[in-house]
């Protein structure tokens, strides 16, 4: 299932779209849905306040506030050196 968005553009940004869509081989409508739609995602996991009850919230800090705990299998994982290095 499709829908169909109309919108206005100024000549000199439908421009630069239609330059990028063709550096990328795309058409310009496949090009605005993928920019666009990766910005939008990009905006919500972006997000960087969260609203919360006052329980859930002092639960949540209160794991915050906890000693980080020793995890030997990351330390492992982290001290093996990259084979690009």
């Amino acid at each position: 299932m499709s829908s169909t968005i109309s919108i206005r553009i100024p000549v000199s940004q439908l421009g630069i779209i239609n330059r990028a869509a063709k550096v990328c081989g795309k058409s310009r409508s496949s090009f605005m849905i993928e920019a666009s739609c990766t910005n939008a995602i990009n905006i919500l996991l972006d997000r960087r306040i969260f609203h919360f009850e006052d329980v859930a919230f002092r639960d949540i800090q209160n794991h915050l506030d906890e000693p980080v705990k020793d995890n030997t299998a990351l330390m492992r994982v982290l001290s093996i050196e990259a084979p690009w290095e």
